[in-house]
């Protein structure tokens, strides 16, 4: 938890606030620091208590008596730990080498195109994928390297607008892969107007890395 959400937690038990106060008080941009001073109205009768002070004050700046959804500060700490794992889970999934793939060669935007978990060659400079190898930048524009053929090549965006936006046609997704890229996009199922599910099959790297030879003798 953090400095900040304690001191707020500390704030609305000192001060007797209540959820509605603390939320009034954080849009309005008040430090929680300050209360001690604020709450002064014992020794200072000018002065409004905290509560009547907050009130006042939010409806000068928002022309209305209290916020439209009050979130108790125990439900906003709990949203907050919930979207920092949900981060943390989806850079664990885009670390785990899912990528986009579209062939571009005798195409504009619509060939063939896939989805699915990439092998990279200890340089980055080379891609395994389906019993594919494309050399390149590991990302971008990439070459076949069995059929010279240019392919598209980049990590899947959590929009899911993978193919440009002039582009038509199902994606093939590689079965195996289907729960974490949901997850990575925060659905609950896939489309299957989008997408088509496939079998991926694995790369013998062995054979391009002789290809390489070849080309280089």
């Amino acid at each position: 938890m953090s400095s900040k959400i304690e001191k707020w937690i500390e704030a609305k038990r000192k001060y007797r606030l209540s959820d509605k106060h603390i939320q009034m008080a954080r849009e309005l941009g008040l430090s929680p620091d300050k209360f001690g001073k604020l709450n002064n109205h014992k020794q200072e009768p000018w002065k409004a208590p905290l509560k009547d002070f907050i009130e006042e004050i939010y409806f000068k700046q928002f022309k209305k008596y209290e916020p439209d959804i009050v979130k108790p500060i125990e439900q906003i700490i709990s949203e907050k730990k919930e979207k920092k794992e949900e981060g943390k889970k989806r850079q664990e999934i885009a670390k785990s080498q899912l990528y986009y793939i579209e062939l571009k060669s005798g195409f504009e935007d619509n060939g063939p195109a896939w989805i699915g978990k990439i092998e990279l060659s200890k340089s980055g400079q080379t891609v395994y994928f389906n019993g594919h190898a494309f050399k390149g930048n590991g990302h971008g524009i990439c070459r076949d390297i069995e059929t010279d053929e240019i392919y598209w090549i980049s990590g899947v965006k959590i929009s899911g607008q993978d193919r440009h936006w002039a582009g038509s046609g199902k994606i093939m997704i590689d079965k195996d892969i289907i729960n974490d890229y949901m997850d990575f996009l925060g659905l609950t199922e896939l489309d299957k107007n989008k997408f088509e599910i496939v079998e991926i099959q694995r790369t013998d790297k062995t054979k391009f890395q002789l290809i390489e030879n070849k080309k280089n003798e």
